[in-house]
């Protein structure tokens, strides 16, 4: 059971229970704007979900392991906000970090935990190839990313990607090495189990999420100090972490943290998978 995270009065919350074992997953995702009033002098003040990460225990659920203040989402906060996870337990780095583009969180994860391996969410991503396209390409551009993504098999991904990039590089250079930089990233999700692929590909695991959240800090406007928005930040993302729905196929995860190699979502040890008495080699992959 995760122990009841304290929070004092007068303080900002704090998520306190100890991290241990090994974390499969963790995200990293976040970003609100907020301007505090003291003493009739406005300041700017950015909260940022530092680590607004989903725990995803053996059990499969998943929980916020983070929610922190920091500056924008700078590397120095994300920096800390790693180290606390560290500090509190999390010791063995985590098997895969899901993020967007920020790179403050990239920059501070290779430095915390540098075995970590990367995948860039490709909602995320998408966004950012269309937009250096003009409105009348997009909507066939897309469907060809969605090829990328949505490919069986690593093989499949790859010549699709080329086939993109030697489509696209004449006349529009900048959106294709917007994918071109993070290709390595964007594939990630190929060596892991073929159930977890609608959960790592993207960040949308928490984005329901924020939704919420900006929904009601929107409505806050200036009258808040830095503590009472984190109070109702933590209650709100409280209250969403009960929602949150299993991940599919979690009984993987113990072969993901014993690291276990995976090839296109399919289990390569074939001995480890007879004793799990599972026969899901051709199991469909998540759309």
């Amino acid at each position: 059971m995760i122990q009841s995270p304290f929070v004092s009065m007068g303080s900002p919350p704090v998520l306190s229970f100890p991290l241990t074992g090994s974390m499969p997953v963790v995200y990293g995702r976040g970003h609100f704007t907020f301007r505090i009033s003291s003493c009739d002098t406005f300041f700017p003040v950015y909260l940022t979900y530092i680590i607004p990460a989903d725990r995803v225990n053996e059990r499969g659920q998943k929980h916020f392991l983070a929610i922190e203040d920091g500056v924008r989402e700078s590397k120095q906060s994300w920096r800390e906000g790693l180290l606390g996870l560290k500090e509190r337990g999390l010791i063995l780095p985590p098997k895969l970090a899901a993020g967007d583009g920020a790179m403050g969180f990239w920059g501070s994860l290779r430095e915390i935990y540098p075995e970590t391996r990367h995948q860039r969410c490709w909602v995320h991503k998408v966004m950012n190839v269309l937009n250096y396209l003009p409105k009348i390409v997009r909507p066939k551009a897309k469907g060809h990313l969605r090829e990328i993504q949505m490919a069986e098999t690593r093989k499949d991904a790859e010549k699709a990607f080329n086939q993109f990039v030697a489509m696209y590089q004449a006349k529009y250079p900048k959106a294709t090495e917007c994918l071109s930089k993070d290709r390595k990233e964007l594939l990630a999700f190929y060596d892991f189990p073929a159930e977890h692929w609608s959960h790592i590909r993207s960040t949308n695991v928490i984005e329901s999420t924020f939704g919420t959240l900006r929904h009601r800090t929107d409505r806050a406007k200036g009258c808040v100090s830095r503590n009472t928005i984190l109070a109702m930040l933590f209650k709100l993302g409280m209250c969403a972490e009960k929602r949150w729905r299993k991940i599919r196929g979690f009984s993987w995860l113990a072969q993901v943290i014993e690291g276990i190699p995976f090839q296109d979502g399919v289990l390569q040890n074939a001995g480890t998978e007879s004793e799990n008495g599972d026969d899901r080699i051709g199991r469909e992959h998540v759309a």
